[in-house]
């Protein structure tokens, strides 16, 4: 039987749908498995990771841990690591910073953590709200209903109050009832109650752009997220990131370089000593020694 498609507009069409930039692709034929159209459950993703809660139950020097990366690696192509051989935990309670340069793995890693980009080889273990672990590439779905991810990019739309964007996050969270509550609180978490009518455009977000009285205010808030939490995240700012850790992590080159609390890495490294671009080096390490 001799079957032509048209121009081959419609395959095209059907791949390019499908296939996209963002998150883990599906297989070709997803369409055409039971597990897509079956309900989920805890015994379809209890089977993928055998061991439990008990691989993550285990207490480390930081504490107990939730989120468990073992070594970790990345690969865009042959010639292109972007993460290479990182193992690391994220504890209940505590904030991590991840620090390095531009180009050092940073966005990968996160990537890989909420499933937008799927790990090349070896494993991401997360333990979800009712503490049952699962791996991230089979169960990304049922974990991202743990997870909360601000990337770096701005994802609030211009025409929105600032009221209302929080109102439109809490509806997509499945917390409309609760929906004016949750805004009230967080305005008055973030001291943007006289604000709340302001369009979202107005909002300066880094906040290396803060003067610092917000910027400590915003401090104050994380620290108070962090009970029952897991907050990771990146700042170039290392003032921040002195005020904000219970211990921070230095990547560089796709490799974890260091690993510890503030008082630790001073004591094992010294000071930090922060040069600009166009400074030279060498004139630097001359002047040390």
């Amino acid at each position: 039987m001799n079957t032509k498609f048209p121009k081959n507009s419609r395959l095209l069409f059907f791949f390019n749908t499908f296939l996209g930039e963002y998150g883990i692709l599906l297989d070709w034929n997803f369409l055409f498995k039971c597990d897509y159209w079956r309900s989920e459950t805890i015994e379809k993703y209890t089977h993928s990771f055998s061991n439990g809660r008990s691989s993550l139950s285990r207490r480390n020097f930081y504490g107990t841990p939730i989120v468990h990366v073992n070594h970790l690696v990345k690969k865009f192509d042959p010639d292109t690591i972007a993460v290479n051989d990182v193992t690391f935990d994220l504890c209940e309670n505590q904030i991590t910073p991840l620090l390095g340069p531009n180009g050092s793995g940073k966005t990968t890693i996160f990537n890989c953590l909420i499933g937008m980009d799927k790990q090349t080889s070896d494993q991401i273990i997360i333990e979800n709200e009712d503490g049952i672990s699962f791996d991230t590439p089979t169960n990304i779905g049922m974990l991202r209903k743990s997870m909360i991810y601000c990337p770096q990019h701005v994802i609030l739309f211009d025409l929105l109050t600032i009221k209302k964007q929080i109102e439109f996050y809490a509806t997509a969270r499945d917390l409309r009832k609760n929906k004016e509550q949750i805004a009230y609180d967080i305005l008055q978490l973030v001291n943007l109650q006289s604000s709340k009518d302001l369009y979202c455009n107005s909002l300066c977000l880094p906040s290396s752009g803060l003067d610092p009285s917000n910027r400590r205010l915003l401090w104050d808030w994380l620290r108070s997220m962090k009970k029952g939490r897991t907050l990771l995240l990146t700042t170039h700012f290392m003032e921040e990131s002195d005020a904000l850790s219970d211990r921070i992590m230095i990547i560089a080159n796709g490799n974890i370089k260091a690993d510890g609390t503030s008082v630790r890495l001073k004591e094992q490294y010294g000071s930090v000593i922060n040069k600009r671009n166009n400074c030279r080096t060498n004139d630097i390490k001359r002047e040390l020694r």
